[in-house]
């Protein structure tokens, strides 16, 4: 994934030269499954959150709950640089709103009745959990930039 070298403001006023020369010296993916990150490196990120965690999303995916034909892809975001994971953003890409604790049927009605596809849509959320919870998975706020950028860019295919 490649990002332009913009040096100047974004609308938010955010200076996103910083980012842009971080994004010279990581590398940026977008991984189909928990499980080509190395569990370790992943709940480095994960504050202690369980729901968070590499062991508990392994499960959803090992189980059926998360992948084919449940509604729910993964599509996670990680930047690494020399092997260190230095963010990560849990992303699926749903065919469905179940398993949300976001209520939008009426939305996808709305959308279908109107000749517009409502699905795919791309979700960073903890499936089958209400629970709230960081989503930009970083201690540094250059990394949390670049994987807004990131989620732009996956967003545009």
């Amino acid at each position: 994934m490649t990002f332009s070298n913009k040096a100047s403001s974004d609308k938010t006023g955010v200076d996103k030269s910083t980012t842009d020369q971080i994004s010279d010296q990581v590398i940026v993916q977008v991984v189909g499954s928990i499980a080509n990150i190395a569990a370790e490196k992943w709940d480095t990120l994960t504050a202690g959150m369980p729901l968070l965690s590499h062991a508990f999303l392994t499960a959803l995916e090992q189980s059926g709950s998360v992948g084919q034909g449940t509604g729910w892809r993964s599509c996670m975001i990680s930047i690494t640089k020399q092997d260190k994971l230095l963010g990560a953003m849990p992303l699926y890409i749903k065919s469905n709103s179940y398993g949300e604790y976001v209520f939008d049927w009426a939305w996808a009605d709305a959308y279908e009745q109107n000749g517009l596809s409502y699905y795919p849509k791309l979700l960073s959320a903890i499936p089958f959990s209400p629970v709230t919870s960081a989503r930009l998975l970083s201690e540094s706020n250059d990394i949390k930039l670049l994987l807004i950028e990131a989620l732009e860019a996956v967003m545009q295919q």
